[in-house]
């Protein structure tokens, strides 16, 4: 259940008077929230929860995934669609990977494809859009680059826009980076590829 559901189930059951004991006044700064209170808001609510809630639940391995969930993070973040099949084969072949769950629901992914020496590819990272903005796709890539420490290497390409986030990680644009795509003119269209 997300912190939303839960404020609007913890109002529900115990009214405004607990839910106004709970949360300290503030001023409401959206006049779109809902407002149960003097000064309360279901939206302080939620971010109240955030600051009690239980931590986020990061995982390494496969045993738990669930590949249709994974894939509806992808469509969600939104970075395209990729069958759940797809997934578990580019997943399984990757060295590392990281799953990050809030109250056992997907929120975070992503995967570095390495050879335990001289290079480690770091992809797919994705944030489910009701995450974005809170650090959690900097934890991500900076959990990868740290498992891919020891290689001579570590790599990415960004979606064209998000430079500027990966460069705050410690990326350079590489002077010689070059590639072949399965479709190169959908490629370029898209940004990733220049043909000079």
């Amino acid at each position: 259940m997300s912190r939303f559901g839960l404020a609007r189930r913890v109002f529900a059951l115990h009214g405004k008077d607990f839910f106004a004991r709970l949360v300290p006044t503030v001023t409401i700064v959206n006049s779109s929230h809902h407002q149960f209170g003097t000064g309360t808001s279901l939206f302080s609510f939620v971010m109240f929860l955030k600051e009690v809630s239980v931590p986020l639940d990061w995982r390494y391995s496969l045993e738990s995934v669930d590949w249709e969930e994974l894939s509806s993070l992808y469509r969600a973040a939104p970075l395209g669609h990729k069958k759940p099949s797809d997934f578990r084969v580019v997943f399984s072949n990757s060295m590392f990977k990281c799953f990050v769950y809030d109250s056992g629901r997907l929120i975070g992914a992503g995967r570095a494809l390495a050879d335990g020496m001289d290079c480690s590819y770091i992809c797919d990272i994705a944030v489910h859009p009701s995450h974005q903005g809170s650090g959690i796709g900097k934890d991500i890539v900076s959990r990868l680059v740290d498992l891919s420490k020891g290689h001579r290497k570590i790599i990415l390409y960004a979606v064209p826009g998000k430079e500027p986030f990966y460069r705050k990680l410690g990326f350079k644009r590489m002077a010689t980076a070059m590639a072949i795509f399965e479709n190169q003119a959908q490629a370029l269209e898209r940004g990733l590829l220049d043909e000079t």
